[in-house]
């Protein structure tokens, strides 16, 4: 059994040093599938996550998240809800701990999940969020291929854009490497605990305008903006050694699907699934 505690609002305090330790992986054969021999393999990153989300049951789970994330922009007491969607198409709320962060138990019967991350929070993935994926990952069968799993993150956030002056920040992520190294791919609580420090470290950094003046800022407050928190992620794949590991996608409210990317220079780049 594996037991997935997304520790997402320790990034709403710069002081807390609390982390997600590491977890088993299923054994090789009852969990970890090689996507070379995948049937999941003959699709492409653009396709898997469309056919994910055009689920009808995945729909109305990803509804109710948006609406907790909603709900968090008005009531800062708000935390966090999710679900994982189980192998025989069923939608089954995650459990939240008294910190109010979402635990997905028992992942081996899932394909993967959905959470949202409060106003408050950060709105792109965190390390622990990361460490969730490879669990889903591990989780599926050598026919399905450990690409197959996904992890959903959805936020809310004010704008200027009437006439709710509220959007939505919806995001995916898969795993891209293959089976074998995925078992590479656990953690101790003191390396979660670095990768966490050196997160808000990168943040820090991308809102210091000595560095970066504007470039990655949405407003005087110093919340990230798109450009900004796609590249924090991208940024912490480099610091856990993940580079072309881990596929990021931005959900557009139309639902457009983006792979993002970096260009030459290091700026996120999205581009439009066909």
């Amino acid at each position: 059994t594996i037991c997935i505690d997304l520790t997402i609002d320790t990034f709403e305090n710069p002081d807390d040093g609390s982390g997600n330790g590491g977890y088993d992986y299923p054994p090789f054969g009852g969990g970890f599938g090689n996507p070379e021999d995948s049937t999941a393999i003959n699709q492409t990153p653009c396709e898997k996550t469309k056919s994910v989300l055009n689920k009808p049951n995945v729909q109305a789970g990803i509804n109710n998240v948006k609406a907790q994330a909603l709900s968090t922009l008005s009531n800062i007491n708000a935390g966090e809800i999710g679900f994982k969607e189980k192998k025989d198409g069923t939608i089954v709320p995650a459990n939240v701990s008294a910190a109010h962060h979402v635990i997905f138990n028992d992942v081996t019967d899932s394909y993967g999940g959905y959470h949202n991350h409060t106003a408050l929070g950060t709105h792109m993935f965190s390390p622990p969020d990361i460490d969730a994926l490879f669990g889903f990952a591990a989780a599926q069968s050598i026919q399905d291929g450990v690409g197959n799993a996904y992890l959903g993150m959805i936020a809310a956030e004010w704008c200027n854009c009437p006439p709710s002056n509220q959007q939505f920040i919806n995001y995916v992520i898969t795993y891209t490497g293959t089976g074998a190294e995925l078992g590479g791919y656990t953690y101790t609580t003191a390396q979660m605990n670095q990768f966490e420090k050196n997160y808000r470290k990168i943040i820090r950094e991308l809102t210091d305008t000595n560095l970066n003046g504007n470039t990655y800022l949405k407003n005087s407050a110093g919340d990230l903006n798109e450009k900004g928190l796609e590249k924090l992620f991208l940024e912490t794949l480099k610091i856990m050694n993940l580079s072309g590991k881990v596929n990021l996608q931005r959900v557009e409210p139309n639902g457009t699907v983006y792979n993002v990317t970096e260009n030459s220079n290091g700026i996120p780049i999205g581009t439009p699934c066909p």
